[in-house]
Parts: C-alpha cells; structure tokens; sequence
C-alpha cells in the first residue's frame, strides 16, 4: 500500500484491491473516522493504528495480519470492528480481548476465534456492547464479504 500523507481524510475504503503490505502508510491519516480494507493482502501488525483515536469503524476483515489486539486499546470511539479471517500461516490475530475494554462505543464485533481468544472469550468477555438500533440497520450485516465462514463472535446490536 502506498503512503498516505492525507491527514484530514475521514473515511477510506480500499476493499477488495488486492493490496499487499503493512498499515504503516495509514499513520499520518489521523483524522480517519471510518477505515474499511476488507479482502486484500495486508499483513503485519495492528500497531500503525494505534494513534487513529478517532475511528468508529474499523474493518479489517480477510487479510493476513497477525499479532495481538493491544494496538487498539486507545481506540474507544470504534462503534463497529470486523477483524474476522486473518490468517498468516495459522497464526493470524492471538491473545486475548482486554485491550477492547475501553472501547464503550463498541456496538458490533466479528472476529475469527483462535484457540487464545477463545478462551479469553469464553472467561472474560465483559464488553459494553448495546443495543440502538435493528441488526439490518448494522454496516457489518450489510457488508458484501460474508462472514458466515468465520466462527465469528456476534456482538452486534446495532
């Protein structure tokens, strides 16, 4: 993905692109409410998302990045997140949900189940998600890639 020195940009979706590499390029995007890069070829870390304090959407659906879900403890407007089906030779995203904690605003959540986040999930899930609106009005249930593949986590209850 090429740099992005675009520092007012808002919304970006390059879904479906085949682009190939890591999110560094989006650092300098720091006004982005809305990043959508489902069903390319990313891989890396979260961690060049970590000062984009002001995204309510994130989707990241289908790539192949790896690590853990820290890099987006400082992100608590994210209204939306879909990270399901990353995988980078079956390692794909590891370690538990804590850092979603603050993210009060979280309304849906997909994500693709490993082993760790599994059970993390299964003993620690506390998560303020709400309900405010229909599930068909949720951007996540209208989102052209189906998520029916993934074991995701259904959290949605917007």
């Amino acid at each position: 993905m090429p740099e992005l020195r675009l520092p007012a940009l808002q919304v970006l979706d390059l879904s479906n692109n085949q682009w190939a590499g890591g999110l560094e390029p989006l650092s300098g995007c720091t006004a982005l409410q809305s990043l959508r890069l489902s069903s390319n070829e990313l891989t890396g870390t979260l961690a060049p998302l970590h000062g984009l304090t002001g995204l309510t959407e994130l989707n990241l659906a289908a790539n192949r990045l790896t690590g853990s879900l820290e890099p987006l403890r400082p992100l608590t407007r994210l209204r939306l997140l879909l990270i399901p089906n990353n995988r980078a030779m079956r390692r794909g995203l590891t370690g538990g949900l804590e850092p979603l904690r603050g993210c009060t605003a979280l309304a849906c959540l997909f994500l693709t189940l490993t082993l760790a986040l599994a059970l993390t999930l299964a003993l620690t899930l506390t998560l303020p998600l709400t309900r405010s609106s229909p599930a068909s009005s949720c951007p996540a249930t209208r989102s052209r890639a189906p998520l029916s593949r993934s074991r995701a986590v259904r959290g949605c209850g917007c």
